[in-house]
C-alpha cells in the first residue's frame, strides 16, 4: 500500500539536477575568459587546500599537476587570441584527464577532481566545442 505522506514528501525535495542547471545557467552569464580565469583560481585554491593533488607517485605527480594547469592557461592565451579551435583541443584533452574514466588516466585526483572536471566543461560548453 503507497503512504500519500512519503509520495508528497519526496516530491518537495529539491533535486540536485535543478541545482546543476541553475550553477550551469548561472555560469554561463560570464564571458570564457572570466570562466577560464575562474577555474585557474579554483585549481589553485583546491591545491593550496590539498584537496586537489597530481595523480602518480614521486615528481610524476607533480609534473602532471603542473602540466594540466598550463592546458587551462595555454587554452585562456587561445581564447584571447581568439584561437577558438586550439582553446577548444586543449580544453577538451585537459577534460579527459580530469574526467575520472580510467583511460586516458587522469593527470589529477582528490575532492575538487570532479567539481574541475565540471569547470572545464562549463567552459567547452560555452565555446560549443565539438568533444569528439
Amino acid at each position: 500500500m503507497l503512504d500519500i505522506r512519503k509520495i508528497c514528501g519526496y516530491l518537495r525535495k529539491p533535486r540536485k539536477e535543478t541545482l546543476r542547471v541553475d550553477k550551469l545557467l548561472t555560469n554561463r552569464t560570464s564571458s570564457p575568459e572570466q570562466q577560464i580565469s575562474a577555474t585557474l583560481e579554483f585549481f589553485d585554491d583546491s591545491v593550496d587546500e590539498g584537496t586537489l593533488t597530481g595523480n602518480g607517485s614521486g615528481n610524476s605527480a607533480n609534473n602532471k599537476l603542473n602540466a594540466l594547469r598550463n592546458m587551462i592557461e595555454q587554452a585562456g592565451e587561445f581564447i584571447e587570441s581568439g584561437d577558438v579551435a586550439g582553446a577548444c583541443q586543449q580544453l577538451v584533452d585537459a577534460y579527459k584527464k580530469t574526467d575520472g574514466k580510467p583511460k586516458p588516466p587522469d593527470f589529477v585526483q582528490g575532492s575538487a577532481a570532479a567539481e574541475l572536471a565540471d569547470k572545464i566543461m562549463e567552459v567547452i560548453d560555452s565555446l560549443h566545442c565539438p568533444t569528439k
